[in-house]
């Protein structure tokens, strides 16, 4: 008999069993979020054992990419030429951006302060 839950969000379900020609619906309570509780509850030793064994997968695969790093240096090479411009021009908007501001502030347009900017640090 094929059957097809409606979860809501207070913890009711609406069961609908289908068999044939009958159609049965159902409406069950139950606390999910009891529930969900009494499954996430772990104890200090098995929330150890857990650290660990995430630990030894996160080294596990350390090791794994350091053992095929032949294998990803172009990969590397290319993030790292299409990344840097990236990062220098985001770093560069987030320092400039205040004197911009000021500027503007102070009756200067934006245009005129970019371009005074754009001087100055291609000029260090």
């Amino acid at each position: 008999m094929p059957a097809f839950y409606y979860a809501a969000s207070n913890g009711t379900f609406l069961a609908v069993f289908v068999s044939g020609r009958e159609t049965t619906c159902k409406f069950l309570y139950m606390n999910l979020f009891k529930l969900q509780r009494e499954r996430t509850h772990m104890t200090k030793q098995s929330k150890w054992l857990m650290r660990g064994v995430i630990l030894l997968l996160i080294l596990t695969i350390i090791w794994m990419l350091y053992q095929t790093s032949f294998i990803l240096q172009p990969v590397v090479i290319i993030i790292r030429a299409i990344a840097l411009p990236f990062i220098v021009a985001g770093v560069g908007f987030y320092l400039l951006r205040p004197i911009i501001r000021w500027a503007e502030q102070k009756g200067i347009k934006r245009l005129y302060s970019n371009t005074i900017m754009y001087i100055v640090t291609h000029a260090c």
